[in-house]
């Protein structure tokens, strides 16, 4: 996972354009992308700053959860490891 933290835009950037319609402004598509990122490295810095990005992102911005969650699950439905058998099932809200 080192590779996430030191080379983010190489490896992350193409999954993270697939979302970049769902965002009106370039400040969406960031906030979207340091928020996975956040997750992904697992590190919660306690910089007030990025904490406070963060939580404009989650909270202030108007995004549409639903449309990002109906490409999240069109994404997974469409990689065949993950499409759903009469054992597995993909749970949409």
């Amino acid at each position: 996972m080192n590779f996430i933290v030191n080379e983010p835009n190489r490896v992350c950037k193409p999954f993270f354009e697939r979302f970049d319609d769902l965002f009106a402004k370039p400040n969406q598509r960031e906030g979207f992308r340091a928020y996975l990122l956040e997750i992904l490295n697992k590190t919660l810095r306690k910089s007030h700053e990025r904490y406070q990005s963060l939580r404009y992102f989650l909270v202030e911005s108007p995004w549409e959860a639903g449309a990002l969650n109906d490409r999240r699950i069109g994404m997974l439905l469409a990689d065949p490891p993950h499409q759903p058998t009469p054992k597995r099932r993909v749970y949409h809200q």
